[in-house]
């Protein structure tokens, strides 16, 4: 009995289904779409009066699917019909693009009323009551899906906010300004620090959809965080608060506006003006947390302000259209310059440089191929023409080049750099990196600042200054005081040594004792190193001259002073000399004759011998004065030349030389002297490559040394290691590594199975991050194969957390090493946590400070006062022991190692 109402209760679904499915059919075609007073009902009003006005079915707009110059932001017109041909170019573009389901709508479960329990029975009264129920849904007043996100007091759930990260940036499909979602998540955060309450909400505008959807965005990215407004004064969180909202407030109008509109320019002006009211703000706080979140904020508004500005400056002016140039033509005009060119050369006097400088060779084979290669024709003129516009060269240089021949090359190759530049995406690209700063768009952006630069267009230059300032700047920076470089200065030195001279005539032997002592003094100079090294000496001698039948036994007491002023700029170093000061007191402390012994004629001649030796001291004083500044002068600029050419040698070893071979460019971003201490900035990237974007960590006030590197640095020279697309074994892998750059030290795991060969992934196949107090080493890789097994796509990841204790710091690996792959079964994740697991402990930790400075005298009394790792930064500096700040580091690494 029970089986045959099972039997007929399917039956009887089944058939509803089919009858569903033929009313629908039928119905179709009266389905209208909604009116214009549906829509204004539903924005503005109750659902339940726009229903009354209109019957038909409401189909979801998905936001990813309607173009956004049709939807503008808080626009609440009504909707019109499109045009035939903007709905059939939109129709085209659907079935190139297939619809999701719309992320800014909830579908709320269906709730028991309005329903009536279907009787699953096979009689035809049952088919009547399915009809009657339909003409009543029919009848019914519609009942849209919620536009409004549900709440429970468990929290909110994150997967809206996920799905709209997703989304593309509006600003690729409409003309404005991107929404800066990582800056209004920064701002959130803040909110959060101060108690306040995070109302902010994400108003999505994805093409062409006005979401009049609110997100809270800080809900779940927000937790751990405490109440501080209670260490603030109420004066500075009503300036702190007020602040923010101007912040967000201004954000929110720009990005519902055009480009090019015409208010963006005063609400830009507003954000710049914010963003200097905050530097005032950040100093006056008590907080140091606070204030550089605060820092950190304000720089991100700053940025992007910049790079806004200058595309509104760029997009006001309009963009003439270029002048026509046959590609194919200016390919031939540049075989025929690169013959006249090599004639040039040799009146350069440096032939070689200037063919590899300006790529001659690799010009000359290109322009022969008849092969008419785009990308590689553009990529090549680029890097020519940044070249024959490179801001370093040195005025000889510049004559060099500034010839006719030069310039028609230029004219040339600028038909093969032209390269269309989307602003929107552009912009769109400047915030995903913000939200990822080692995303892929790097390359893209950084090929879009080498054309920008490269323009004839001075506000598309500006551009390209603006990207280049704020998210090409320099990612190395080191700051050296001169009490640490005092320090290391060699200690007073004694010397004795012979004197042999002749002086007027006279032979004069005898020893003298040299005690040397080096100074140093800093000169303020903004755009170079600039210091004062001077040696000081005290010379006592005692010597015996002998003219003629005299005898003069004679002590001296000398201070001698030399200076030389000592130069460098990105383009060299000069030494100029300041002269030396001598200053003597000298004593006759015996005198003899060969006619002692002869009474009167003994005494005669001592008398004219002595008149005449006081007639000449003053000229054998100078003499000898000049004799010393000439040694002293020789001898200090000998030392000097083998300790700067010694320094050069190292510095090319270590850190340049492979850097150039990695086509890095390391190039000089700033130098600078100021009264405590010598700045240099580096910025490690090749014209394809981006580098750093975010404040930097500030050293300790009463630091001796400090180093910020950003991970852009060594994430640039991993790219450049060529690791992808091809199989490495593990020993040939460390080989490679040591051979770029000198770690002769890093030894292979001798427990590691020679038979391991791995793949890397062509993009990012090894990356740093260096974030939340960590730095994040990730591996991605493309296959590892061990005798017949593979195992294929999966991720590698470990952390290292930095410690310091004295002038001991590094980064000590911390947890498991983490394994992520879709495919990946337990089977080959024991393996691979084996494999690389051996591989890690073996650089269980990464060093910071090397040995010799543990060892080093003269580093004694010095420990790291700071060991910071915060928005892709890893800062380091080394204070006096007695410093706070180094108390602090030590005890901060304690607390780590004891949890």
């Amino acid at each position: 009995m029970e089986a045959d109402k099972g039997v007929r209760g399917w039956a009887a679904a089944l058939t509803a289904g089919i009858v569903l499915t033929l009313v629908f059919l039928v119905v179709e075609k009266h389905a209208r779409l909604p009116s214009q007073g549906f829509f204004r009902a539903s924005g503005m009003s109750s659902v339940a009066a726009a229903s009354t006005q209109q019957r038909g079915i409401l189909l979801a707009v998905d936001p990813g699917l309607v173009a956004t110059e049709q939807f503008p932001p808080a626009d609440r017109t009504p909707l019109s019909r499109r045009e035939q041909d903007l709905l059939k170019q939109h129709t085209a573009r659907l079935l190139r693009t297939p619809p999701e389901p719309a992320a800014q709508v909830v579908l709320r479960a269906p709730s028991s009323q309005g329903l009536a329990v279907l009787p699953l029975s096979s009689s035809t009264a049952n088919i009547d009551y399915l009809m009657d129920a339909m003409d009543r849904a029919f009848d019914s007043p519609i009942q849209t899906v919620s536009a409004r996100r549900e709440t429970s007091e468990t929290g909110v759930d994150s997967s809206i906010y996920q799905r709209l990260a997703a989304l593309p940036s509006p600003t690729l499909k409409a003309n404005r300004f991107p929404e800066p979602r990582s800056l209004y998540l920064q701002l959130e955060e803040l909110r959060a620090e101060l108690g306040l309450p995070t109302s902010h909400f994400v108003s999505r505008q994805a093409d062409g959809w006005t979401a009049d959807v609110e997100v809270p965005i800080a809900s779940q990215e927000i937790s751990g965080r405490g109440n501080r407004a209670a260490i603030l004064t109420a004066e500075h969180l009503q300036i702190l608060t007020a602040w923010i909202d101007q912040v967000q407030a201004t954000f929110d109008q720009l990005v519902r506006q055009e480009l090019d509109h015409a208010a963006s320019t005063s609400q830009l002006d507003q954000l710049q003006q914010l963003t200097e009211q905050s530097r005032a703000l950040a100093n006056s706080l008590n907080d140091t947390r606070l204030a550089k979140q605060l820092s950190c904020i304000s720089y991100a508004v700053e940025r992007r302000v910049a790079v806004w500005r200058a595309v509104n400056v760029c997009l006001h002016s309009g963009n003439p259209t270029p002048p026509h140039h046959n590609t194919e033509d200016a390919r031939q005009q540049i075989r025929k310059l690169l013959v006249t060119i090599e004639s040039k050369l040799p009146i350069s006097g440096d032939e070689n440089g200037w063919r590899k400088f300006l790529l001659l060779d690799e010009l000359q084979a290109w322009s022969n191929n008849e092969t008419e290669v785009w990308s590689q024709g553009n990529s090549l003129a680029l890097s020519v023409l940044s070249r024959l516009q490179w801001q370093r060269l040195t005025e000889q240089q510049r004559r060099f080049i500034s010839h006719r021949e030069f310039e028609e090359l230029a004219a040339h190759l600028t038909a093969w750099a032209r390269d269309p530049v989307d602003y929107r995406q552009l912009l769109g690209d400047v915030e995903l990196l913000e939200e990822d700063p080692i995303n892929r768009v790097r390359s893209a952006m950084a090929s879009a600042i080498q054309v920008l630069r490269l323009s004839g267009e001075t506000n598309q230059q500006a551009v390209a200054a603006a990207l280049n300032d704020h998210y090409r700047n320099a990612n190395v920076r080191l700051a050296v005081s001169e009490s640490l470089l005092k320090r290391f200065l060699p200690e007073e030195a004694y010397q004795v040594r012979p004197v042999r001279q002749r002086i007027l005539g006279a032979d004069t032997r005898g020893d003298s004792t040299v005690r040397t002592r080096l100074n140093l003094r800093l000169i303020p100079d903004e755009t170079a190193w600039h210091v004062d090294l001077g040696v000081e000496g005290d010379l006592n001698s005692l010597t015996r001259s002998s003219k003629g039948p005299a005898v003069f036994h004679n002590s001296s007491q000398a201070q001698v002073s030399s200076h030389r002023t000592i130069r460098m700029d990105p383009l060299g170093y000069s030494i100029v000399t300041n002269g030396t000061d001598v200053e003597s007191q000298q004593s006759l402390r015996k005198m003899s004759t060969d006619f002692d012994g002869v009474p009167v004629v003994g005494d005669f001649l001592r008398v004219v011998i002595r008149e005449q030796f006081d007639q000449q001291k003053g000229l054998a004083k100078r003499i000898m004065h000049r004799l010393i500044a000439e040694e002293t002068e020789q001898e200090m600029d000998k030392q000097l030349q083998e300790k700067l050419q010694k320094a050069q040698t190292e510095l090319q070893r270590r850190l340049v030389g492979p850097l150039e071979m990695l086509n890095l460019n390391p190039m000089i971003v700033a130098m600078s002297t100021t009264e405590e201490r010598l700045l240099i900035r580096y910025r490690v990237a090749n014209q394809d490559q981006m580098a750093s974007n975010t404040a930097r960590p500030r050293a300790p006030s009463d630091s001796l040394m400090s180093m910020q590197i950003h991970q852009s640095a060594i994430n640039n020279a991993l790219a450049q290691l060529g690791l992808g697309e091809r199989n490495w074994s593990l020993i040939e892998l460390y080989d490679r590594i040591v051979s770029v750059f000198g770690a002769a030290n890093l030894q292979m795991p001798a427990d590691i199975p020679a038979d391991v060969t791995i793949r890397f992934a062509p993009s990012r196949p090894i990356s740093v991050e260096f974030v939340d107090d960590q730095m994040v080493l990730t591996l991605r890789i493309a296959e590892l194969a061990q005798g017949g097994h593979r195992i294929e796509r999966f991720i590698i990841r470990t952390s290292y957390v930095p410690f310091a204790d004295g002038m001991q710091a590094g980064l000590s690996r911390e947890g498991v090493v983490s394994i992520d792959g879709a495919r990946l079964t337990i089977r080959d994740r024991l393996p691979l946590r084996a494999i690389f697991a051996k591989v890690f402990v073996a650089r269980s930790e990464i060093p910071l400070i090397s040995d010799r400075w543990g060892t080093d005298e003269r580093a004694k009394g010095l420990a790291v006062s700071q060991i910071e790792i915060r928005d892709g930064w890893l800062a380091v500096a080394l204070s006096e022991d007695t410093s706070p700040s180094a108390a602090e580091v030590a005890a901060r690494s304690r607390a780590v190692e004891v949890r």
